[in-house]
């Protein structure tokens, strides 16, 4: 990710939260259904998810804490397919490619605006 500032981060924990509770729920339903490297994933997933979620936002480290909240949800939904792979119910599907900013559809067109502009000025000149 090029760029992210902390409503950035914001949005992914406040998504974070919601796919966890969802995941937790299910496997704490089913905790009969669960192997005991299910059991210890949970408890561990639990653990990064609860110290993710209690370091608040800081524009002055957003992309570290972006890049750790993807990698942690992408744990998280593995554990959910493995949950899934095991019959419980009530899991969430896995999500999408994460979108996109607006910070990152702009980076993505500076470029293309870059070339317009050089292009758009040499024909002005001539």
């Amino acid at each position: 990710m090029p760029f992210v500032t902390d409503s950035d981060v914001k949005v992914l924990h406040d998504r974070l939260a919601t796919e966890w509770t969802t995941i937790a729920a299910a496997a704490s339903n089913a905790s009969s259904q669960l192997s005991k490297e299910q059991m210890a994933t949970l408890g561990t997933l639990a653990s990064r998810v609860s110290s993710y979620l209690g370091d608040g936002p800081s524009l002055f480290r957003a992309g570290s804490q972006m890049d750790t909240g993807q990698a942690l949800e992408k744990d998280v939904f593995e554990f959910a397919d493995s949950l899934r792979s095991s019959g419980v119910p009530g899991l969430p599907a896995s999500p999408a490619a994460a979108p996109k900013s607006t910070l990152d559809r702009i980076v993505e067109l500076a470029p293309i605006l870059l070339v317009a502009a050089v292009v758009f000025s040499l024909t002005r000149h001539r």
